[in-house]
């Protein structure tokens, strides 16, 4: 059984396991910014499973949560690809300390999405738990919208959760989804219960390591 400490401040949570340098997972929540958690160490503590801001796509950070559409004001690419005028901005409350206890940990992220004009759509909680196995982490997310005003929601092919990983497509990778596709043509815009991707990592010589998202 391994064994996990928290180091926290009011926009910044770092999940250890004893023995390791560099944290397993990494929750900020900076004011005035989309919470995000970056990096997901692989299990072993070496290699970074998540990206933050590629540049080609600076709104993507790691493990986060967007909408593309409520009332009409956009929560996915923060004013950055020529949509200013119609993005909205977040603003997360300081956060709590998580609760640690042997191999598990819990915290959560509440956060107000307010229009361009700064008026509250609605209060966004995420309550995240993470079980550390040693050669694999399970990472939970509950996630709940309280509307502030009345609210519609658009129809998009994309949002909710995102996950960013660092993909090379000279270097490529592995993906499985429930449904048994295994090329990211079959798997683009598939319905499926969960999909899973295995990278060969920056610095890692112990083979691919990789995540998987499941639709529970």
């Amino acid at each position: 059984m391994t064994s996990l400490h928290a180091e926290h401040t009011d926009s910044h949570i770092a999940v250890y396991r004893s023995g390791l340098t560099a944290p397993l997972v990494v929750q900020r929540a900076a004011p005035d910014h989309r919470p995000y958690i970056h990096p997901v160490l692989a299990p072993d503590g070496v290699g970074e499973l998540t990206e933050n801001e590629p540049a080609h796509h600076l709104w993507q950070h790691g493990l986060y949560v967007g909408l593309n559409d409520v009332n009409g004001v956009g929560f996915w690419t923060e004013g950055l690809n020529n949509s200013k005028e119609h993005d909205g901005t977040f603003h997360p409350e300081p956060l709590a300390p998580p609760l640690v206890a042997g191999d598990g940990a819990r915290w959560a992220v509440v956060t107000c999405w307010r229009s361009p004009a700064g008026d509250p759509l609605l209060t966004e909680t995420q309550r995240w738990s993470l079980r550390d196995r040693g050669d694999s982490m399970a990472l939970d997310l509950e996630w709940e919208l309280r509307a502030e005003t009345d609210l519609r929601f658009g129809k998009y092919g994309y949002g909710g959760l995102f996950l960013r990983m660092p993909f090379c497509a000279a270097t490529g990778g592995d993906l499985l989804t429930s449904e048994g596709s295994v090329r990211p043509a079959e798997a683009d815009g598939e319905r499926a219960r969960g999909i899973g991707l295995a990278l060969p990592l920056s610095g890692r010589l112990a083979g691919p390591a990789g995540l998987t998202v499941f639709d529970h």
